[in-house]
């Protein structure tokens, strides 16, 4: 009786941090379209036509996100104006911790940031974006300002 209790009690917290944090994948651009990703806001429309293996989780409560894809190299990314280069160290981290964002030591050697205008107006979130240095990756994540 203890155990099932204990389990349910487990699944039951699980299940929260599932409805107020949801990850999602998406093969490609044209399924998280299908998928309401964009209109939903998860996905910001910039993000290239031509992006595949994308890997989002996002906080419901505070709209904080952070998403993963890859990009040919070939693509000539045009970010949103008002987006700034910037280094490693004025980024604010995302809050959450995916085995697929890369580790600390491996952003800073490997990526190129950015910072851009936060996209809701209700919310002091800014929005950072990373490509990496040889092409073929590159993040997307929304945190709040200090």
């Amino acid at each position: 009786m203890r155990f099932s209790y204990f389990l349910l009690m487990i699944i039951g917290i699980s299940g929260c941090d599932l409805l107020e944090r949801p990850e999602m994948s998406y093969v490609n651009m044209t399924e998280a379209i299908e998928h309401g990703a964009i209109d939903r806001g998860w996905v910001p429309e910039w993000i290239p036509a031509q992006a595949t293996n994308i890997r989002e989780i996002h906080d419901i409560d505070t709209n904080e996100s952070m998403m993963a894809f890859d990009l040919p190299n070939t693509v000539d990314w045009r970010l949103p104006n008002g987006c700034k280069l910037i280094s490693y160290s004025e980024l604010r981290q995302p809050r959450f911790s995916r085995n697929w964002w890369p580790s600390n030591s491996e952003l800073k050697r490997s990526y190129i940031f950015h910072q851009c205008p936060g996209d809701d107006p209700w919310t002091k979130n800014f929005v950072w974006v990373a490509r990496h240095k040889t092409g073929g990756k590159a993040l997307h994540w929304r945190a709040h300002a200090l």
